[in-house]
Protein backbone atom coordinates (compact mmCIF):
# COMPACT_ATOMS: atom_id res chain seq x y z
CA UNK A 1 0.00 0.00 0.00
CA UNK A 2 1.27 3.33 -0.97
CA UNK A 3 2.34 5.75 1.65
CA UNK A 4 -0.23 8.37 0.11
CA UNK A 5 -3.29 6.01 0.44
CA UNK A 6 -2.08 5.47 4.05
CA UNK A 7 -1.63 8.28 5.37
CA UNK A 8 -5.19 8.98 3.19
CA UNK A 9 -6.66 6.44 5.25
CA UNK A 10 -5.48 7.70 8.56
CA UNK A 11 -6.66 10.82 8.11
CA UNK A 12 -10.63 9.45 7.56
CA UNK A 13 -10.01 7.08 10.40
CA UNK A 14 -8.68 10.00 12.82
CA UNK A 15 -12.10 12.40 11.70
CA UNK A 16 -14.31 9.29 12.21
CA UNK A 17 -13.10 8.79 15.72
CA UNK A 18 -13.60 12.39 16.06
CA UNK A 19 -17.17 11.92 15.12
CA UNK A 20 -17.63 9.24 17.37
CA UNK A 21 -16.30 11.34 20.71
CA UNK A 22 -18.60 13.62 19.36
CA UNK A 23 -21.69 11.81 19.06
CA UNK A 24 -21.01 10.33 22.54
CA UNK A 25 -22.07 13.82 23.78
CA UNK A 26 -24.46 15.20 20.84
CA UNK A 27 -26.56 12.45 20.52
CA UNK A 28 -26.27 9.62 23.98
CA UNK A 29 -29.81 10.61 24.33
CA UNK A 30 -31.42 9.91 21.76
CA UNK A 31 -32.62 6.69 20.51
CA UNK A 32 -29.90 5.79 17.42
CA UNK A 33 -26.86 6.25 20.09
CA UNK A 34 -26.37 2.27 20.12
CA UNK A 35 -26.95 1.95 16.06
CA UNK A 36 -24.68 4.98 15.45
CA UNK A 37 -22.06 3.80 17.79
CA UNK A 38 -21.88 0.32 15.68
CA UNK A 39 -22.13 1.98 12.48
CA UNK A 40 -19.33 4.03 13.00
CA UNK A 41 -17.23 0.51 15.05
CA UNK A 42 -17.73 -1.20 11.40
CA UNK A 43 -16.28 1.36 9.33
CA UNK A 44 -13.75 2.06 11.28
CA UNK A 45 -13.14 -1.76 11.12
CA UNK A 46 -13.15 -1.84 7.32
CA UNK A 47 -11.12 1.09 7.36
CA UNK A 48 -8.46 -0.85 9.54
CA UNK A 49 -8.63 -3.66 7.65
CA UNK A 50 -7.66 -1.96 4.60
CA UNK A 51 -4.71 -0.14 6.49
CA UNK A 52 -3.26 -3.58 7.00
CA UNK A 53 -3.72 -5.17 3.50
CA UNK A 54 -7.84 -6.47 4.12
CA UNK A 55 -6.59 -8.27 6.93
CA UNK A 56 -8.59 -7.77 10.79
CA UNK A 57 -6.37 -7.91 13.32
CA UNK A 58 -7.58 -7.45 17.00
CA UNK A 59 -4.99 -6.84 19.63
CA UNK A 60 -6.18 -7.61 23.26
CA UNK A 61 -4.58 -6.54 25.80
CA UNK A 62 -5.11 -5.97 29.94
CA UNK A 63 -7.54 -3.22 29.02
CA UNK A 64 -9.87 -6.09 27.60
CA UNK A 65 -9.53 -8.09 30.71
CA UNK A 66 -10.16 -5.41 32.58
CA UNK A 67 -13.63 -3.87 30.99
CA UNK A 68 -14.77 -7.30 29.92
CA UNK A 69 -14.08 -8.21 33.74
CA UNK A 70 -16.14 -5.36 34.77
CA UNK A 71 -19.18 -6.32 32.41
CA UNK A 72 -19.51 -9.30 33.54
CA UNK A 73 -19.37 -8.35 37.05
CA UNK A 74 -22.65 -5.51 35.90
CA UNK A 75 -24.34 -8.73 34.53
CA UNK A 76 -23.27 -11.27 37.55
CA UNK A 77 -25.01 -8.36 39.98
CA UNK A 78 -28.34 -8.83 38.02
CA UNK A 79 -28.92 -12.31 40.48
CA UNK A 80 -28.87 -10.40 44.00
CA UNK A 81 -29.91 -7.20 42.03
CA UNK A 82 -33.72 -5.05 43.42
CA UNK A 83 -34.40 -4.89 39.61
CA UNK A 84 -32.10 -7.52 37.96
CA UNK A 85 -32.74 -5.72 33.91
CA UNK A 86 -30.93 -2.48 35.19
CA UNK A 87 -28.12 -4.29 35.99
CA UNK A 88 -28.18 -6.85 33.03
CA UNK A 89 -28.59 -3.84 30.62
CA UNK A 90 -25.18 -1.79 31.87
CA UNK A 91 -23.88 -4.94 31.61
CA UNK A 92 -24.63 -5.42 27.86
CA UNK A 93 -24.04 -1.00 27.29
CA UNK A 94 -20.54 -1.60 28.74
CA UNK A 95 -19.69 -4.63 26.74
CA UNK A 96 -20.90 -2.87 23.66
CA UNK A 97 -18.74 0.03 24.21
CA UNK A 98 -15.52 -2.49 25.08
CA UNK A 99 -15.88 -3.95 21.51
CA UNK A 100 -16.36 -0.30 20.00
CA UNK A 101 -13.07 0.71 22.08
CA UNK A 102 -11.16 -2.58 20.83
CA UNK A 103 -11.56 -1.76 17.18
CA UNK A 104 -9.67 1.78 18.06
CA UNK A 105 -7.23 0.10 20.78
CA UNK A 106 -6.33 -2.24 18.21
CA UNK A 107 -5.80 0.50 15.03
CA UNK A 108 -3.56 3.60 17.12
CA UNK A 109 -1.72 0.12 19.16
CA UNK A 110 -0.66 -0.66 15.70
CA UNK A 111 -0.15 3.03 14.33
CA UNK A 112 0.55 4.75 17.23
CA UNK A 113 2.25 8.53 17.48
CA UNK A 114 1.99 11.21 20.14
CA UNK A 115 -0.67 13.25 20.64
CA UNK A 116 -2.78 11.35 17.85
CA UNK A 117 -5.46 10.09 19.85
CA UNK A 118 -5.09 13.57 22.49
CA UNK A 119 -5.64 15.91 18.90
CA UNK A 120 -8.63 14.15 19.10
CA UNK A 121 -10.33 14.89 22.34
CA UNK A 122 -9.32 18.55 21.40
CA UNK A 123 -11.46 18.87 18.34
CA UNK A 124 -14.49 16.84 19.23
CA UNK A 125 -14.34 19.46 22.22
CA UNK A 126 -14.36 22.57 18.94
CA UNK A 127 -16.61 20.75 17.14
CA UNK A 128 -19.26 20.33 20.35
CA UNK A 129 -18.65 23.37 20.55
CA UNK A 130 -19.67 24.61 17.39
CA UNK A 131 -22.41 22.79 17.71
CA UNK A 132 -23.60 24.22 21.10
CA UNK A 133 -23.75 27.67 19.06
CA UNK A 134 -25.66 26.17 16.09
CA UNK A 135 -28.33 24.60 18.59
CA UNK A 136 -28.76 27.50 20.37
CA UNK A 137 -28.04 30.40 18.30
CA UNK A 138 -25.57 32.99 19.39
CA UNK A 139 -28.28 35.71 19.69
CA UNK A 140 -29.81 33.61 22.30
CA UNK A 141 -26.20 32.36 24.08
CA UNK A 142 -24.85 36.02 24.41
CA UNK A 143 -28.47 37.19 26.07
CA UNK A 144 -28.47 34.21 28.34
CA UNK A 145 -25.17 34.94 29.40
CA UNK A 146 -25.78 38.91 29.47
CA UNK A 147 -28.48 37.91 32.08
CA UNK A 148 -26.52 35.32 34.43
CA UNK A 149 -28.89 32.80 33.58
CA UNK A 150 -27.75 29.05 32.94
CA UNK A 151 -28.45 27.49 29.67
CA UNK A 152 -31.28 24.49 30.06
CA UNK A 153 -29.84 21.23 29.48
CA UNK A 154 -30.96 20.35 25.63
CA UNK A 155 -29.02 17.72 23.37
CA UNK A 156 -26.89 16.99 26.53
CA UNK A 157 -26.89 17.36 29.92
CA UNK A 158 -25.01 20.32 30.55
CA UNK A 159 -22.48 19.33 32.80
CA UNK A 160 -21.35 16.58 29.91
CA UNK A 161 -21.00 19.37 27.30
CA UNK A 162 -18.86 21.82 30.27
CA UNK A 163 -16.41 19.27 30.69
CA UNK A 164 -16.07 18.09 26.89
CA UNK A 165 -15.24 22.03 26.35
CA UNK A 166 -12.88 22.39 29.43
CA UNK A 167 -11.20 18.66 28.64
CA UNK A 168 -10.42 20.46 25.35
CA UNK A 169 -9.14 22.98 26.66
CA UNK A 170 -6.82 21.53 28.66
CA UNK A 171 -5.53 19.69 25.84
CA UNK A 172 -5.10 22.77 24.21
CA UNK A 173 -3.23 24.70 26.35
CA UNK A 174 -1.15 21.42 26.69
CA UNK A 175 -0.25 21.74 22.63
CA UNK A 176 0.48 25.22 23.30
CA UNK A 177 2.90 25.17 26.37
CA UNK A 178 4.88 21.20 25.53
CA UNK A 179 4.71 20.97 22.01
CA UNK A 180 4.82 24.49 19.95
CA UNK A 181 3.98 28.19 20.15
CA UNK A 182 2.27 27.44 16.52
CA UNK A 183 -0.50 26.21 18.39
CA UNK A 184 -1.56 29.70 19.46
CA UNK A 185 -3.47 30.19 16.16
CA UNK A 186 -6.27 27.70 18.25
CA UNK A 187 -6.25 30.71 20.85
CA UNK A 188 -10.48 31.99 19.05
CA UNK A 189 -11.11 28.33 19.71
CA UNK A 190 -9.86 28.10 23.11
CA UNK A 191 -12.09 31.24 23.88
CA UNK A 192 -14.90 29.49 22.28
CA UNK A 193 -14.72 26.49 24.86
CA UNK A 194 -14.48 29.07 28.05
CA UNK A 195 -17.64 30.91 26.50
CA UNK A 196 -19.58 26.94 26.28
CA UNK A 197 -18.44 26.44 29.98
CA UNK A 198 -20.24 30.02 31.00
CA UNK A 199 -23.03 28.90 29.23
CA UNK A 200 -23.44 25.77 30.63
CA UNK A 201 -22.40 26.85 34.24
CA UNK A 202 -20.64 23.93 35.06
CA UNK A 203 -18.77 24.22 38.46
CA UNK A 204 -16.96 20.75 37.59
CA UNK A 205 -15.61 22.05 34.55
CA UNK A 206 -14.71 25.48 36.20
CA UNK A 207 -12.81 23.46 38.48
CA UNK A 208 -11.52 21.16 35.97
CA UNK A 209 -9.92 24.41 33.63
CA UNK A 210 -8.54 26.29 36.33
CA UNK A 211 -6.64 23.60 38.53
CA UNK A 212 -5.65 21.84 35.22
CA UNK A 213 -4.02 24.95 33.41
CA UNK A 214 -2.10 25.46 36.91
CA UNK A 215 -1.04 21.68 36.58
CA UNK A 216 0.30 22.14 33.18
CA UNK A 217 2.25 25.69 33.99
CA UNK A 218 3.86 24.01 37.40
CA UNK A 219 5.09 20.97 35.91
CA UNK A 220 6.51 23.38 32.81
CA UNK A 221 8.54 25.67 34.85
CA UNK A 222 9.47 23.17 37.72
CA UNK A 223 13.45 22.71 38.23
CA UNK A 224 15.65 20.60 39.48
CA UNK A 225 16.57 23.22 42.04
CA UNK A 226 13.99 22.87 44.91
CA UNK A 227 14.28 26.49 46.48
CA UNK A 228 14.22 27.86 42.33
CA UNK A 229 11.08 26.02 41.74
CA UNK A 230 8.97 26.97 44.74
CA UNK A 231 9.74 30.64 43.63
CA UNK A 232 8.76 29.60 40.79
CA UNK A 233 5.81 28.03 41.38
CA UNK A 234 4.21 30.42 43.92
CA UNK A 235 4.98 33.04 40.83
CA UNK A 236 3.03 31.30 38.59
CA UNK A 237 0.26 30.28 40.86
CA UNK A 238 -0.10 33.87 42.32
CA UNK A 239 -0.41 35.24 38.21
CA UNK A 240 -2.70 31.89 37.16
CA UNK A 241 -5.13 32.65 40.37
CA UNK A 242 -5.00 36.37 39.43
CA UNK A 243 -5.76 36.23 36.00
CA UNK A 244 -8.69 33.21 36.51
CA UNK A 245 -10.21 35.35 38.52
CA UNK A 246 -10.21 38.47 36.50
CA UNK A 247 -11.74 36.25 33.79
CA UNK A 248 -14.15 35.38 36.15
CA UNK A 249 -15.29 38.96 36.87
CA UNK A 250 -16.76 39.23 33.46
CA UNK A 251 -20.38 39.40 33.55
CA UNK A 252 -20.86 36.50 31.08
CA UNK A 253 -19.64 34.27 34.08
CA UNK A 254 -21.87 35.10 36.77
CA UNK A 255 -24.51 32.30 36.61
CA UNK A 256 -20.96 30.35 37.02
CA UNK A 257 -19.72 32.28 40.05
CA UNK A 258 -23.58 32.27 41.62
CA UNK A 259 -23.90 28.39 41.17
CA UNK A 260 -20.33 28.00 43.02
CA UNK A 261 -21.08 30.15 45.72
CA UNK A 262 -23.39 27.60 46.64
CA UNK A 263 -20.99 24.46 46.20
CA UNK A 264 -18.30 26.99 48.42
CA UNK A 265 -20.70 27.07 51.20
CA UNK A 266 -21.52 23.46 51.08
CA UNK A 267 -17.76 22.46 51.69
CA UNK A 268 -17.38 25.27 54.19
CA UNK A 269 -20.83 24.88 56.40
CA UNK A 270 -21.62 28.42 56.13
CA UNK A 271 -23.67 29.64 53.54
CA UNK A 272 -26.98 29.78 51.44
CA UNK A 273 -26.42 26.14 50.03
CA UNK A 274 -28.25 25.95 46.41
CA UNK A 275 -30.83 23.05 45.73
CA UNK A 276 -28.95 21.26 43.20
CA UNK A 277 -25.97 21.18 45.91
CA UNK A 278 -28.17 20.24 48.68
CA UNK A 279 -29.64 17.27 46.45
CA UNK A 280 -26.63 16.01 45.62
CA UNK A 281 -25.61 15.76 49.50
CA UNK A 282 -28.55 13.83 50.47
CA UNK A 283 -27.97 11.59 46.95
CA UNK A 284 -24.42 10.81 49.00
CA UNK A 285 -25.82 10.65 52.28
CA UNK A 286 -28.25 7.38 51.05
CA UNK A 287 -25.88 5.96 48.78
CA UNK A 288 -23.16 5.83 51.86
CA UNK A 289 -26.01 4.31 54.47
CA UNK A 290 -26.78 1.64 51.86
CA UNK A 291 -22.91 0.76 51.01
CA UNK A 292 -22.93 0.08 55.11
CA UNK A 293 -25.75 -2.21 54.94
CA UNK A 294 -24.57 -4.15 51.69
CA UNK A 295 -20.77 -3.29 51.89
CA UNK A 296 -19.46 -6.39 50.18
CA UNK A 297 -21.41 -6.35 46.72
CA UNK A 298 -24.06 -3.74 47.05
CA UNK A 299 -27.52 -3.93 45.63
CA UNK A 300 -26.98 -4.69 42.02
CA UNK A 301 -25.47 -2.72 39.61
CA UNK A 302 -27.54 0.45 38.51
CA UNK A 303 -29.89 -0.13 41.63
CA UNK A 304 -29.11 2.50 43.82
CA UNK A 305 -31.52 4.96 41.84
CA UNK A 306 -34.16 2.87 43.08
CA UNK A 307 -33.68 4.13 46.75
CA UNK A 308 -34.27 7.50 45.58
CA UNK A 309 -36.88 6.57 44.36
CA UNK A 310 -38.68 5.27 47.83
CA UNK A 311 -36.96 9.14 49.02
CA UNK A 312 -38.10 11.19 46.80
CA UNK A 313 -40.55 9.92 44.65
CA UNK A 314 -37.81 9.74 41.06
CA UNK A 315 -34.88 7.80 40.31
CA UNK A 316 -31.76 9.16 39.00
CA UNK A 317 -28.29 8.75 39.83
CA UNK A 318 -26.60 9.47 42.50
CA UNK A 319 -24.11 12.01 40.96
CA UNK A 320 -21.08 10.65 42.62
CA UNK A 321 -19.50 7.86 40.88
CA UNK A 322 -17.83 6.59 44.05
CA UNK A 323 -21.06 6.48 46.22
CA UNK A 324 -22.79 5.27 42.69
CA UNK A 325 -20.33 2.08 42.72
CA UNK A 326 -20.22 1.38 47.02
CA UNK A 327 -23.79 1.25 46.75
CA UNK A 328 -24.99 -0.41 43.52
CA UNK A 329 -21.40 -2.95 43.01
CA UNK A 330 -19.99 -2.77 47.04
CA UNK A 331 -16.39 -2.90 47.71
CA UNK A 332 -15.96 -5.76 44.81
CA UNK A 333 -17.85 -3.62 41.90
CA UNK A 334 -15.72 -0.33 43.14
CA UNK A 335 -12.95 -2.22 43.13
CA UNK A 336 -12.97 -3.95 39.83
CA UNK A 337 -13.82 0.04 38.03
CA UNK A 338 -10.96 1.45 39.77
CA UNK A 339 -8.22 -1.29 39.19
CA UNK A 340 -7.70 0.23 35.72
CA UNK A 341 -6.94 3.62 37.41
CA UNK A 342 -4.42 2.21 39.73
CA UNK A 343 -2.49 0.64 37.34
CA UNK A 344 -2.18 3.46 34.93
CA UNK A 345 -1.25 5.56 37.69
CA UNK A 346 1.88 3.11 39.24
CA UNK A 347 2.71 2.25 35.56
CA UNK A 348 3.49 5.84 35.14
CA UNK A 349 5.17 6.39 38.35
CA UNK A 350 7.41 3.23 37.77
CA UNK A 351 8.74 4.36 34.01
CA UNK A 352 8.12 8.13 34.60
CA UNK A 353 11.59 9.19 33.57
CA UNK A 354 10.77 6.60 30.08
CA UNK A 355 8.11 8.55 28.83
CA UNK A 356 8.10 11.71 26.83
CA UNK A 357 5.99 15.17 27.47
CA UNK A 358 2.88 13.36 26.80
CA UNK A 359 3.26 11.86 30.26
CA UNK A 360 2.23 14.86 32.03
CA UNK A 361 -1.32 15.28 30.05
CA UNK A 362 -2.03 11.53 30.62
CA UNK A 363 -1.25 11.86 34.74
CA UNK A 364 -3.58 15.07 34.51
CA UNK A 365 -6.22 13.35 33.00
CA UNK A 366 -6.64 10.98 35.13
CA UNK A 367 -6.27 13.12 37.94
CA UNK A 368 -8.94 15.17 36.41
CA UNK A 369 -11.43 11.44 35.71
CA UNK A 370 -11.24 11.06 39.24
CA UNK A 371 -11.75 14.18 40.55
CA UNK A 372 -14.72 14.55 38.42
CA UNK A 373 -16.39 10.61 39.63
CA UNK A 374 -16.98 13.02 42.72
CA UNK A 375 -19.57 14.60 40.71
CA UNK A 376 -20.40 12.44 37.93
CA UNK A 377 -20.92 8.77 37.17
CA UNK A 378 -18.94 7.39 34.81
CA UNK A 379 -19.00 3.70 35.02
CA UNK A 380 -21.05 3.43 32.13
CA UNK A 381 -20.27 6.69 30.14
CA UNK A 382 -18.37 6.25 26.58
CA UNK A 383 -16.39 9.19 27.12
CA UNK A 384 -14.81 7.81 30.31
CA UNK A 385 -13.75 4.33 28.00
CA UNK A 386 -12.31 6.35 25.73
CA UNK A 387 -10.47 8.11 27.89
CA UNK A 388 -9.42 4.95 29.78
CA UNK A 389 -8.92 3.37 26.92
CA UNK A 390 -6.33 6.13 25.77
CA UNK A 391 -4.64 5.70 29.16
CA UNK A 392 -3.83 2.18 28.47
CA UNK A 393 -2.38 2.68 25.45
CA UNK A 394 -0.31 5.04 26.29
CA UNK A 395 1.15 3.17 29.04
CA UNK A 396 1.03 -0.49 26.71
CA UNK A 397 2.84 1.49 23.71
CA UNK A 398 5.65 3.01 25.34
CA UNK A 399 6.42 0.03 27.38
CA UNK A 400 6.92 -2.57 24.59
CA UNK A 401 9.74 -4.06 24.78
CA UNK A 402 9.63 -3.63 28.58
CA UNK A 403 8.71 -6.04 31.59
CA UNK A 404 5.27 -4.77 32.54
Amino acid sequence: MSIKVHNLLEIIMWLITAFLLVSFTIFDNTKYISLIIAGITVILLLLDSISNNFRILIKLSGFHLWGFGFAGYCLLSSLWAINPENSFSKGITIIQIIICMTVIYSHYYRNYQPHRLLSIAEYSGYMIALYYIYFWGLGYIRNSLMAGSRIENAFANGNTIGMSCAISFIISVYFLLYVSKKHIIKFPFMALLLTIVAATASRKALVIVVLGVLFLFLFKYKSKDILKTFFRWLFISGTLIALFLLILSFPIFDGLNHRMEGLIAAIIGHGSIDNSTYLRQQFIKIGLEQFLETPLVGIGIDNARLLLLQHFGYTTYLHNNYVELLASGGIVGAGIFYSIYIYTIYKLKVNWRHYNSERILILLLILMQLAMDFGAVSYYSKNAYFYIMMFFLFIKYNNRGKVS
